[in-house]
């Protein structure tokens, strides 16, 4: 009976997850409030990217002419387990510059989507409860930046949303040092979410 409770709760508690990347109207005109929040937060990127003193755009002085995006897509935004093993796991990453950076690993991330399993590393960011997760997928080359995405997780909700996937600052110019997104993180198929776009120019 317990067993039964128990799986009763984790499986109420997946649903609630998913739930909250889901809202229907049968108004195709209707913009539900979730819909709403991913295009608030790229308004607030372009936004940032426009004007903010720390934007890549402004501290290389580049005329910024906005971000190209995947229509929202509830169905990439799915509950995830994180799998923490050892505590002390660091992983040495590449940047774009060939330096080596050593990087906290929170755990592993272990989420169905599109009706696969799938892992990805999620990286501790230092006084934050957010993780950061890099990916590539079968749309780099294709219809995004050939050297993958990344995309923040707020380990306390338990989602990864890849509507909010982003590129790295040296896809848009050079001068920064990013992670280079290891073949390992890969997923077996197009995330046709978030931010797309094979080539930035100003001109």
């Amino acid at each position: 009976m317990k067993r039964f409770t128990l799986f009763f709760a984790v499986a109420t508690a997946l649903t609630i997850l998913a739930s909250a990347c889901r809202f229907h109207s049968s108004d195709p005109y209707y913009l539900s409030p979730y819909h709403k929040q991913i295009v608030d937060h790229r308004k607030s990127q372009d936004s940032f990217y426009r004007y903010h003193e720390a934007s890549p755009f402004v501290v290389t002085q580049t005329l910024f002419k906005g971000l190209d995006y995947f229509e929202p897509d509830s169905t990439f935004c799915v509950p995830f387990e994180l799998i923490v093993g050892n505590t002390n796991r660091i992983d040495t990453i590449t940047d774009s510059k060939g330096n080596q950076r050593p990087m906290v690993v929170a755990g592993d991330m272990s989420f169905n989507l599109k009706g696969k399993l799938h892992r990805l590393t999620a990286y501790a960011i230092e006084g934050s409860h957010e993780l950061f997760v890099m990916f590539l997928d079968q749309t780099n080359g294709k219809s995004t930046y050939k050297g993958g995405r990344y995309v923040e997780v707020d380990s306390q909700k338990g989602i990864i949303d890849f509507n909010y996937a982003y590129y790295p600052y040296c896809f848009y110019t050079e001068g920064y040092a990013c992670p280079i997104v290891p073949k390992k993180e890969s997923l077996d198929l197009a995330v046709e979410a978030g931010e797309k776009g094979l080539h930035y120019s100003a001109d």
